[in-house]
């Protein structure tokens, strides 16, 4: 089951003649439209998908995620 899709960025690239530095720009991973992919026993997960990260960059959620565990670990040390 595939959830992400890349993409990318508009820019860059190589130009005729070369030069050098040559420009790549970045991939982008997003994650893709939920559908019926999500179907399943727990509807709130395809909600919640659809509602926080559907279309987002992958890293960019992760990020978020991972400040919300750090400000939730906070919150258990004390």
């Amino acid at each position: 089951m595939d959830f992400i899709k890349i993409h990318n960025k508009v820019g860059g690239g190589l130009t005729f003649p070369i030069t050098f530095p040559a420009f790549f720009p970045p991939a982008i991973v997003c994650w893709i439209k939920a559908g019926d992919v999500l179907e399943g026993k727990y509807p709130s997960q395809k909600k919640n998908y659809e509602k926080f990260i559907e279309g987002k960059e992958v890293l960019g959620t992760f990020e978020l995620a991972i400040e919300f565990l750090k400000e939730e670990y906070k919150n258990i040390e004390k």
